[in-house]
């Protein structure tokens, strides 16, 4: 026990501490420069630049560990003040921190386990950084003037006794020493020297921790695009029960998993689980590293569990997912290796559950967190909205047809006030409108190259179908509507395995209206409609169709979009018997499509020419079949009278009644002739607002289309109009 002075002085700052530690190795260094001073007394103003005869003399005689200046320095006297000084430092640190004083270095030593060698070391590397005459005294004790940063050798000969104490103190900074594992000091090859030995690499200081030192707490540059700090705002409305339960689960320091769809309060819950115990909360952002720094993606793990560490805070590993892919599978496991070997508290959320692929060793707990059902979005909503009573009405549509959870009900509302202030900046209301457009952009599914996005601006009253036909479309909107009061609050959800989605199909000739349908019927319930791109989805190579088709279902049940499978017969067509390997993976493809078509809860719509061709193992799953016949007479009538706009001039003897009866088109064919005949009456007019649809218009496009279609029709075909069918042929001469 050595004599402390009692009297001695808390440390004023953290400062202070760290330049009396400095100060004790100022004691060393002196200790050692003296005598290396004596045993090369000559004043040769080249030393350091070349090795005399005198002295490769001395270091032959001298035996190989220590260099003379460290071997004949009187180590015992040195020591006792070394010890003195030591305690002193010691005494007053305790006092300061008694105070509550936060001395960083002692708070170094105790987050990464260091032992007093190891402190020593790290001051060593702290010298230069603070004073750039160590630089010079590095050099001087290295004897080698281009040697200005401390060598492993020099750190060692400092800081040993003996050479076997040297020997032992190596391991001290190899790579699995605290100091090099945790990232507080950097061991680097001197440029003069290239592939030294351990003993002739050189040392530096993380600047980070120097950063730290100085009292310094920004997150490291390196981290910044990946790593923020939480702020946990308590809400009354959490689920106290479930953090509750993640609080149990992660006692005793697990690697705890949270998984479940976007903006379930995976984040909130992390968050709110590190403040029960105190701790601040860094979020770190996963796929982004993976996604900028694949290559150095360890590394970056070793340093954002260091800055855990330094801000005393726990870490939130968000977006894990990325690690499931099969490139990233071996960096998973280094990953949560990482993770456990350092011991730092943390909690990784994602989307799925873990990857059965990746082993996650002992003491890994994960946890499900699910959406909330109809009843609790329409709380959430109720709530969210507040005193909005022009929007009350529109919950149990948003609640039902969009399947958010909190966290996206909040984003919607953020974007539809942003939406309401750009377009009103005075009022800032919200519109049920703006809701529904926030809703739609909030869930669209990424299909990417897949599928593409389909806008219609027709209604009902455009659309020309049989009775029974339009009935069952409407069905299908109700359906929609009341999803969830029929399957939650009554109760069939619990008697349905499967088939909780809705499934259509339309069938029927080519332009008989079946996209327009679908676009109708996605403005009519505020959805957005995507066309799946079949000629994307099919491939000629195994295994890559129900690769597409698993992406296009993924991307789909994480939206409320409505899935549009235009022609469908060429990738639902009738299954075939066994004959070769290619019959055997259609059927696989067939197969694989029934199962996800039974375990999407969304909307699906199929449209096929050729109704024949379905098979029955695959209508018998579609919860309609809608039927869009050619159409007869009356209806083509009713089409040519709502094809044109209103704002289109018109001729008062179109004979729209000769057109329905005389040419047996589909509803697609007659738009196409309203659209030519329109731009044909445009092109012939002596000045704009002099053009006028006629009926040599519509009977000049009529035969342009029959002849797209592969039809000649003569004279008899266009009747009392055959001269205007021969006015375009002298007119084309």
């Amino acid at each position: 026990m050595h004599d402390v002075d009692l009297r001695a002085q808390p440390f004023a700052s953290p400062l202070d501490h760290l330049m009396a530690e400095l100060e004790r190795l100022d004691l060393m260094i002196r200790h050692f420069a003296a005598v290396a001073r004596d045993l090369q007394p000559e004043d040769d103003p080249y030393r350091g630049l070349y090795i005399s005869s005198a002295e490769f003399a001395g270091m032959i005689e001298t035996p190989a560990g220590l260099p003379r200046w460290a071997v004949a320095t009187p180590r015992p006297r040195l020591d006792a003040a070394l010890s003195r000084l030591g305690a002193e430092i010691e005494a007053r640190a305790e006092l300061a921190e008694a105070l509550g004083s936060r001395l960083r270095l002692s708070e170094l030593q105790r987050l990464f386990a260091l032992n007093q060698r190891d402190v020593d070391l790290l001051l060593i590397c702290v010298a230069p950084e603070l004073d750039v005459r160590y630089e010079r005294v590095f050099a001087y004790l290295q004897d080698d003037v281009t040697r200005r940063r401390p060598s492993v050798d020099l750190a060692l000969n400092l800081l040993c006794a003996s050479f076997p104490e040297k020997l032992a103190a190596r391991a001290s900074l190899g790579p699995d020493g605290p100091l090099r594992r945790n990232g507080l000091i950097d061991v680097f090859d001197d440029p003069q020297q290239p592939r030294p030995t351990l003993l002739g690499q050189c040392l530096k200081l993380e600047p980070r921790i120097l950063d730290f030192l100085l009292g310094g707490d920004e997150i490291d540059a390196r981290l910044a695009p990946f790593v923020s700090r939480l702020q946990f705002e308590p809400d009354t409305n959490a689920d106290f029960a479930l953090l509750d339960r993640a609080c149990e689960l992660q006692r005793g320091g697990p690697l705890l998993h949270l998984h479940g769809p976007r903006g379930v309060g995976k984040t909130r819950l992390a968050a709110g689980v590190c403040a029960r115990s105190g701790l601040a909360v860094l979020k770190v952002e996963v796929d982004a590293m993976l996604a900028a720094e694949r290559e150095r993606f360890d590394a970056l793990t070793r340093l954002v569990v260091r800055e855990g560490k330094l801000q005393r805070a726990a870490l939130c590993w968000n977006g894990v997912d990325a690690l499931f892919a099969p490139e990233s599978r071996r960096g998973a496991s280094v990953f949560v290796e990482t993770l456990r070997a350092a011991g730092a508290p943390s909690i990784l959320t994602g989307l799925l559950e873990w990857d059965r692929a990746i082993d996650a060793g002992p003491n890994f707990v994960s946890l499900g967190l699910a959406a909330p059902d109809a009843a609790e979005r329409a709380d959430i909503w109720r709530t969210a909205l507040g005193d909005e009573a022009a929007l009350q009405c529109e919950i149990p549509a948003l609640a039902s047809r969009f399947r958010f959870t909190a966290g996206d009900i909040a984003a919607v509302l953020r974007d539809a006030k942003a939406a309401a202030r750009a377009r009103e900046p005075t009022a800032c209301a919200v519109t049920a409108a703006d809701l529904y457009a926030c809703c739609r952009e909030r869930s669209a599914p990424r299909l990417g190259e897949l599928a593409r996005k389909l806008r219609t601006e027709q209604r009902w009253s455009d659309l020309v179908l049989p009775d029974d036909s339009m009935r069952e479309l409407h069905e299908i909107c109700n359906r929609v509507k009341h999803r969830a009061e029929v399957m939650e609050q009554w109760g069939f959800e619990a008697k349905l395995s499967l088939g909780k989605g809705l499934s259509a199909l339309f069938a029927g000739p080519s332009g008989a209206g079946k996209t327009m349908a679908a676009g109708i019927m996605a403005a009519e319930l505020g959805l957005d409609l995507y066309r799946v791109d079949l000629s994307s989805v099919v491939s000629k190579y195994i295994g890559e169709t129900e690769k597409n088709l698993a992406r296009v279902f993924a991307e789909a049940e994480q939206s409320s979009a409505i899935l549009f499978f235009d022609e469908a017969d060429a990738l639902f067509g009738k299954r075939s018997e066994v004959r070769d390997a290619h019959d055997r993976h259609a059927n696989v493809e067939v197969s694989y499509l029934l199962q996800r078509m039974e375990d999407y809860e969304g909307v699906s719509i199929l449209a096929t020419n050729l109704r024949r061709n379905m098979d029955d193992a695959f209508t018998r799953r579609l919860a309609f079949i809608v039927h869009f016949p050619a159409p007869e007479a009356p209806d083509r009538l009713r089409i040519w009278q709502r094809v044109f706009p209103e704002a289109t001039p018109l001729a008062g003897d179109l004979d729209l009644a000769f057109m329905a009866r005389q040419f047996k088109l589909a509803g697609g064919n007659i738009r196409n002739i309203a659209i030519a005949a329109a731009f044909l009456a445009a092109s012939e007019a002596r000045a704009p607002e002099h053009g006028v649809v006629t009926m040599s218009h519509l009977i000049r496009a009529t035969r342009r289309e029959l002849q797209k279609l592969g039809k000649v029709a003569g004279a008899s075909e266009f009747a009392e109009y055959a001269h205007l069918r021969e006015e375009d042929a002298h007119a084309a001469r």
